[in-house]
C-alpha cells in the first residue's frame, strides 16, 4: 500500500465535459486533499454504461500510480445500491457496488477488504442523493488520499475472497447480517441483480 503522503487520485466519471460536474468534483478533492495530485482518466464514458466504464478501467489500471481510484458511472444513484470503498495491493477503488469495479480489483490481485461508505463524518452534507460523486465519493477518496480517515472508519465492511477461475465477494452489513455471495467469472461487469451487498 502506498503511503498517504504520497497517494495520487485517479478519476473516472461518465459525466462529460458539457456542464460543471467534473470541475465540481475537482472543487472537492481540491478542498479536502489540496497536496494530492488528482488524474483524470475519462469523463466521457457513456452515461449510465458500467460496463463501458468497467472496461476503461480494466484497460487502465495497471499504467496508474498506485493510490486512490475515484470511478463513478452510476445509473442507480438515489437507490439502495452502495457505495463503497475496495482495498487493494494497488490502493483504494471508490465507487458504486454495481460491478464498475469489478474487473479492474480482479487485474490487479483482488481485494483484501471492503467497505461500504456510510460514514456521515466522510461525507459533505447534502439534502438528497443526486450527486454522490461529489457528496460521497470525492470526499471519501480524499480523506483516503491524505489518511485523514482509516478504511474501517468508511462504515460497515465486507469480504472479497479470490478463487481459481473466478472470484466471489461475501458482503455482510452489520446492521442487516444479511449476506450474499456473487461470483463472477471472466471480465464482464455482473447485472445489478447479482452485485453484493443485498
Amino acid at each position: 500500500m502506498v503511503s498517504a503522503a504520497s497517494r495520487t487520485i485517479t478519476f473516472m466519471s461518465d459525466f462529460g465535459s458539457d456542464d460543471e460536474f467534473v470541475g465540481v468534483v475537482h472543487g472537492v478533492l481540491a478542498t479536502l486533499a489540496p497536496m494530492c495530485r488528482v488524474i483524470d482518466l475519462d469523463h466521457g464514458v457513456p452515461r449510465g454504461d458500467v460496463r463501458s466504464g468497467a472496461l476503461v478501467l480494466l484497460r487502465a489500471i495497471q499504467y496508474m500510480p498506485p493510490g486512490v481510484l475515484l470511478a463513478v458511472v452510476d445509473p442507480g444513484v438515489g437507490t439502495s445500491r452502495r457505495a463503497i470503498v475496495v482495498e487493494t495491493g494497488w490502493g483504494y477503488m471508490v465507487g458504486p457496488d454495481n460491478g464498475l469495479l469489478s474487473p479492474a480489483v480482479a487485474l490487479v490481485g483482488g481485494a483484501t477488504r471492503a467497505f461500504s461508505i456510510e460514514n456521515p463524518d466522510v461525507m459533505l452534507p447534502a439534502r438528497g442523493r443526486t450527486f454522490e460523486g461529489r457528496d460521497r465519493f470525492a470526499p471519501a477518496a480524499a480523506v483516503l488520499a491524505t489518511g485523514e480517515a482509516d478504511l474501517h472508519e468508511m462504515g460497515p465492511t465486507g469480504r472479497w475472497r479470490v478463487r481459481p477461475g473466478g472470484w466471489t465477494l461475501t458482503a455482510t452489513c452489520r446492521r442487516t447480517s444479511r449476506r450474499r455471495t456473487w461470483r463472477r467469472r471472466g471480465c464482464r461487469p455482473a447485472r445489478r441483480s447479482q452485485c453484493g451487498w443485498g
